[in-house]
């Protein structure tokens, strides 16, 4: 809070908290200073009445937050959000792309189990959990998880939902089951779908669960699990002949006595990942991606090299890897095995074809954000945040004003460069911000 305190002008404005196109992989916008991007999520007590929250606190009214919160620290920092509000005669729309990321990813894969979900109107998650709990309906999970939220958590069962929440959201981009390791450190660090529940979802996702759920995802998304193969297999062709290729549908043929990739004669428009090489001035090679939107991606010094790994089985193969220069986000491993601490710095990335997905997905959905804003902006909505998947505006306090269903218009609007893609927005008007 002081240092959101000290970045605010006079007028009460925080300016230049989003920096344009700082995920470098991505092209997606990220937080400054305060970082408006990854603020506390409210516990479900402050949720039941952002409103009551927001007056104690006003008020400075200390004894009573104590007395109805659990956690006086809890309840404050899950209103952290809400010291973001409207200026008098003012109020915000929020608007959000309903799992985008799984739309984008079933789009581009061409994924109809995927697909059907968003097709039918049904919730993502909820759809996986009959994955997980094979006893039980969609229809059944959803009446436990309606009666959750009508209750406020009192009744009912979130779990099912909670659980599946990882492997939808992370699973798709080719996470193992994972495992959990030590740094020379000691800090305690979690790979795989279970790590990327506790640090992504904040879900402690039991081991039972994580191996259940990724064969099961796998089984249920083939399309998916191929075009991890068709990203990587056509970034290495690409490198290695220097010819363009445009992933949408792609096959594997027999060419000269052997089994070869190549690209598919049939592609479908608007879910096409074109990719070419160019020589950069170092003499390096610059592996270019274009978007469906047209924009580019850019891997930057790409090389292939032999490596040697362990395969379940214990024995060592050899390996084609993918390096390119960037920053690495990931642990860095010790010659003798040993996870070090995590690396923020440019150097040689090595990246594979779940992870390339993951980057086209979250670009391709960032694309969407940008068109929705962009129509937003012309309609008359005053953007001030861009939250990975989610546009904040101000409008007029007025009866006959702007407000959210405009807004979940322009979220909801295909671009002519991806019309049949599945588009679904929630939203909500407030007087401050906070979470749907």
């Amino acid at each position: 809070m002081e240092r959101l305190l000290e970045i605010v002008g006079p007028d009460n404005r925080a300016r230049y908290q989003f920096r344009f196109g700082a995920a470098a992989r991505t092209g997606r916008w990220a937080g400054g200073d305060f970082q408006p991007q990854n603020l506390p999520r409210p516990n479900k007590h402050v949720k039941k009445s952002y409103q009551r929250i927001v007056d104690l606190i006003l008020k400075k009214d200390y004894d009573t937050i104590e007395k109805e919160y659990p956690s006086v620290i809890g309840a404050v920092s899950s209103a952290i959000r809400m010291s973001i509000y409207a200026p008098s005669g003012k109020k915000m729309v929020i608007s959000d792309l309903n799992a985008i990321e799984n739309r984008g990813l079933g789009y581009l894969a061409r994924c109809p189990a995927i697909l059907d979900v968003f097709k039918k109107g049904r919730c993502p998650y909820l759809s996986f959990a009959t994955y997980l709990n094979p006893t039980m309906t969609y229809e059944q999970l959803e009446a436990e998880y309606n009666l959750y939220e009508e209750t406020k958590g009192e009744k009912g069962d979130d779990q099912k939902r909670q659980n599946a929440k990882p492997p939808v959201l992370g699973g798709g981009y080719g996470l193992g089951i994972g495992k959990m390791e030590t740094t020379e450190f000691g800090d305690e660090v979690w790979g795989g779908l279970m790590g990327y529940a506790r640090k992504v979802c904040g879900i402690e996702m039991p081991l039972e669960t994580a191996q259940k759920a990724i064969p099961a995802l796998r089984k249920a998304w083939p399309e998916v699990v191929q075009y991890w193969k068709d990203a990587e297999e056509g970034f290495k062709h690409v490198f290695k002949t220097g010819k363009p290729i445009r992933i949408g549908e792609v096959t594997y043929k027999k060419i000269a006595g052997r089994w070869q990739w190549v690209p598919c004669e049939f592609v479908v428009d608007g879910a096409v990942i074109e990719i070419d090489r160019k020589k950069m001035k170092n003499g390096g090679h610059l592996i270019r991606v274009k978007l469906p939107s047209g924009r580019y991606l850019h891997y930057l010094n790409v090389s292939i090299e032999e490596e040697t790994v362990t395969g379940n089985d214990g024995k060592p193969w050899i390996r084609e890897q993918i390096f390119y220069d960037g920053i690495e986000h990931s642990t860095t491993t010790d010659e003798a095995g040993a996870r070090e601490k995590k690396q923020h710095k440019w150097g040689r990335v090595k990246t594979y074809g779940g992870k390339l997905v993951e980057n086209w997905v979250q670009a391709f959905c960032r694309d969407l954000l940008a068109y929705a804003m962009r129509l937003a902006d012309e309609l008359g909505f005053e953007i001030f945040g861009c939250f990975h998947d989610e546009i904040g505006a101000l409008v007029d306090a007025i009866l006959w004003g702007l407000g959210i269903h405009d807004l979940r218009w322009c979220m909801m609007q295909p671009p002519p460069w991806a019309p049949d893609v599945p588009l679904g927005a929630e939203g909500f008007e407030s007087p401050f911000y906070r979470k749907n």
